[in-house]
């Protein structure tokens, strides 16, 4: 009876030692379940928050580039003064393609490099009545202010600044409350495709006296 009494003990005390393993082995497996979950959550997560901010900065450079591709071209006019007047010839490139949506997402720092690597560059060019060329010079990395409208060719190089701007020539169309779209901001939105004139001001840097220009796209 000793014996079997003893033998029940032991087996009972093997049961119970053999059943905690089980749950430890259980609680084991369900923490790497859980565990797996969780990292695969935060990958996706994160792959979700990249996606979204790809998407928002592909929006952002297809903006920007549609505002440049709106304003490159040739345009050509005239740089008058209270004495004389010249022909003049701005030539307006981008220093990417026209912008093709991406059929992949992008990694950030692919749209960053097309961001900071957007501008454009010019080639002015002026004469007399007669044809002569007067000068030429080329402005390079210039980035128009997108809220203005505003377009300043500046060079160390040059003996002329441009002070220029986008301008409007439909004026039956031009804002007239402020509840209205600015132009700028229509060409931003890809309501305005082309911008057709451009004009404001040049200057020498041999004097003070300024030029009024006024350039239409050829």
């Amino acid at each position: 009876m000793k014996n079997r009494g003893l033998f029940a003990i032991l087996f009972l005390s093997w049961a119970a030692l053999s059943g905690c393993g089980d749950n430890n082995d259980r609680l084991k497996q369900n923490a790497q379940i859980t565990s797996e979950e969780a990292a695969k959550k935060s990958v996706e997560a994160d792959n979700a928050n990249l996606k979204l901010r790809s998407s928002e900065m592909e929006a952002d450079l297809a903006r920007r580039q549609r505002f440049v591709d709106a304003i490159v071209g040739t345009y050509e006019g005239k740089s008058v003064t209270s004495k004389d007047s010249f022909g003049t010839r701005i030539v307006l490139t981008s220093s990417l393609p026209a912008y093709v949506p991406p059929n992949r997402v992008r990694t950030l720092g692919e749209i960053e490099n097309d961001l900071s690597s957007l501008f454009m560059s010019a080639e002015a060019n002026i004469w007399d009545y007669d044809h002569t060329i007067l000068g030429g010079c080329i402005f390079e990395k210039i980035r128009p202010n997108m809220q203005t409208g505003e377009i300043n060719l500046i060079s160390e190089k040059c003996q002329k600044s441009y002070h220029l701007k986008i301008v409007d020539i439909d004026l039956a169309a031009a804002p007239t409350t402020s509840s209205v779209k600015s132009f700028p901001a229509r060409v931003l939105d890809g309501s305005v495709s082309q911008i057709l004139q451009i004009e404001g001001t040049a200057q020498s840097i041999y004097g003070a006296e300024t030029f009024e220009v006024k350039l239409s796209r050829k």
